[in-house]
Parts: structure tokens; sequence; C-alpha cells
């Protein structure tokens, strides 16, 4: 996806990947269907509460990661910050998480998890749209209650989503459960980096992302206009995430 910009959609490198990708993913659900002992028991699936709860994951991952992907991008190429600083404001993300996830959970405990799943994600698509509005002109501080923003939108979701999915399920399917969460969690991070780069890419002038001089007005103008379509899409997607998880129903 990031390479379309270079090779080109309708190029032969391009077509060729996607329906590859698309019949692997076809000949992989036919497969497991028809195995008697299926890698991945999609009958699962047909559970709302878990079939909706790793969807949300999957959209969060790619919130969150479009987030890690570009945020250091505009903090070094806007922003001009050394990459010690620049490690320190990203260091909000997990640092919160740290604190706020577990206050979730028990929070989940008592409420349900749908009000936390639907308003985290909430939370995020608001945070996204902020970063869309970043300018020259924003302060190193705007970017970390920006980051603040969406990392307690992400730790409300998080624990909570989590806690539903697994306890969705009978208990002998929780190894394939937690899998399969494992494996939306490295998706989401995937198409996190994949669709914001494509968006990102497809806009500003990747001859000059990749060079180290100074950009001139105009130059920058570019590359805030890939942040800004970069960071909408995103905030469609944690939108969407708010979605799914408040049509899931609340087992509480």
């Amino acid at each position: 996806m990031n390479k379309a910009k270079d090779w080109g959609w309708s190029s032969a490198g391009s077509v060729m990947l996607l329906v590859c990708a698309s019949v692997s993913g076809v000949w992989f659900i036919r497969t497991e269907k028809k195995a008697p002992q299926p890698m991945v028991d999609l009958d699962l699936f047909k559970n709302r509460v878990f079939a909706l709860g790793n969807v949300s994951l999957l959209l969060n991952f790619i919130a969150a990661y479009t987030v890690v992907f570009l945020t250091p991008f505009y903090l070094t190429l806007i922003m001009k910050l050394p990459i010690s600083r620049v490690g320190l404001v990203m260091a909000t993300f997990p640092l919160v998480m740290l604190v706020v996830s577990p206050l979730s959970g028990t929070i989940s405990d008592h409420i349900g998890y749908r009000v936390l799943t639907c308003s985290g994600m909430l939370i995020c698509s608001f945070a996204m749209v902020l970063f869309s509005r970043l300018t020259a002109a924003n302060r190193m501080m705007d970017v970390v209650w920006y980051l603040l923003i969406f990392s307690l939108g992400t730790s409300a979701f998080m624990t909570p989503n989590s806690s539903a999915v697994m306890g969705s399920i009978p208990k002998k399917y929780l190894g394939i459960a937690s899998g399969i969460l494992a494996n939306m969690r490295s998706l989401g991070m995937i198409l996190g980096i994949a669709i914001s780069g494509a968006v990102f890419y497809n806009i500003a002038p990747t001859a000059l992302i990749r060079s180290h001089s100074i950009l001139n007005n105009d130059e920058i103008q570019k590359v805030l206009a890939g942040f800004h379509w970069a960071f909408v899409t995103a905030a469609v997607v944690a939108f969407s995430a708010s979605i799914t998880s408040f049509f899931s129903k609340n087992s509480s």
C-alpha cells in the first residue's frame, strides 16, 4: 500500500499483490471451514460480542499505529526536535496506558464494558481530529496533550474490550480466542502503518521526507497536508470502532 505511489495502483506489482492477498484470504476461510480440526474455529465469530470485540480491537490498533508511525515524523520534520526529545514525547502513550488501563478494568467490572469501550473510541476519534489540525505553529506540549487524550481513550477501551471478548466464549476456547486477539493486534499494527503510510506518502513529497534538508514553507504545507488526511482517515477508523463497540451486546 505504501509503495502504490511509486508503483502506481494499476501497476502489475500492485495488482498482483492485491489479488494474492484476496485469494489467500478466501482460500484460508474455505480451508478452515472444511477442516475437521481447524486452526481457527470460525464459528466463534457467530458470537456477537466476540466478533465485534475483535473488529473493534483491529480498528483501535489501526488508529493507534497511525499515531505511533506518523507522530515522530511530525516532531522531526516540522518541529525539528532531536531524536532523544521525540522519544520522551512518544513515551506519553505507554506511560498513560500503564496507569489507566488497570483502572478501566476495575470500572468495567462495575458498570459493564460497553460504556467504556464506546466512549474510549470516541475519545480516540476526537484525539485524531486534534492531530489532523496540527500546523507548523504548534508546540511540543500540544502533541503531548493530544497523545495524552488518545492514550486515555485507548486505555478506557483496551482492558474492558479484551475482558468482554474472553468472557463471551466457553473456557475450552480461551486459548484460540487469545490467539485471535493477538492476531488482531498484529494485523492492526500492520494495517495502521500501511494505511497511514499510503495516505501520507500519496500526498506528501516523499523525496523531501527522505532527505534531511530544511523544508521551505510550501514543502511544509504539503507535508502537513499528508499528516492531515492520514489522521482524518484514522479518526474515521476510530469512530467506526466506537460504533462496533456500541452494537456489541453487553454481557454484564
